[in-house]
Formats: structure tokens, sequence, C-alpha cells
């Protein structure tokens, strides 16, 4: 029964999402502008929350191999420099339709409504009351 659900629910997401892929894409991926750059360890972050990887030896090699692009920064101490936008086609690359499925469920997540009575029941029993304000 849960599968089921599941499956319809997946199916229903990339049925609704695959037709405006490249819209959604720039509007979950970017935070900057668009030849932000940004250094090897928030790239592991990202990649650790897409179940890749969190070894920087792993990134680098890769980065090496050219599966990652990236470019030496100026200052040998920075590293690499991986472009936003290329990072996250690596990642869809290795994990097709992850990224946007972890979005979709990271939205509905944050927007689900909470009964007063799971608020009143939390507040009554000491349990952290969560809200949408944090």
């Amino acid at each position: 029964m849960y599968d089921k659900n599941l499956k319809r629910f997946v199916h229903f997401i990339l049925k609704s999402v695959t037709p405006h892929i490249n819209d959604i894409k720039k509007v979950l991926y970017w935070k900057g502008s668009e030849n932000e750059r940004i250094q090897c360890s928030p790239g592991i972050k990202i990649l650790g929350e897409y179940y890749i990887t969190d070894s920087i030896q792993m990134v680098t090699r890769w980065i090496r191999q050219g599966r990652i692009k990236a470019i030496r920064s100026e200052n040998r101490k920075e590293g690499y420099l991986i472009n936003h936008e290329d990072l996250f086609d690596y990642i869809d690359e290795i994990r097709p339709g992850l990224p946007i499925m972890k979005a979709v469920y990271d939205s509905y997540i944050e927007n689900l409504p909470l009964d007063e009575e799971i608020n009143e029941y939390m507040s009554t029993n000491n349990v952290y009351k969560i809200s949408k304000t944090q």
C-alpha cells in the first residue's frame, strides 16, 4: 500500500515537473550570481546532501579526471573553484532526478500544515513545537 502510494507520488511529480525542468533547475540551484564559483568544502557539503560523497579526496580526484568541471584558484591554499551550475549538472548525472525530487520533498515538508491538535499535544507534552517561521 505504502509503496504504491509512493510510486504514484513520484510518478506524478516527475510527470508534472519534466516539461519545466530547465526553469526549475534555475530556481532550485541558483543562490548567487550566474558565474558564482564555490570552493571544494561547500561543494563537498552539497555532494553529501545528495548522498554522493563527503570525501575531499574523491572530489579532487573527480576534478582531476574531468568529471567535475573546476579551475585552480590563484591562491593555491584555496584549492579548486567549482562553478555552482557544473556541480549540480554532475549531481544530476550521478543521481538523475534526485535534486528535483529533494527540492520538491523539502518544499512539501516546509509547507506541511500542522493541525492545532498536534500543536496542542506537542506543547502540553513538552515536545519541540514546529512552526513555519523558523
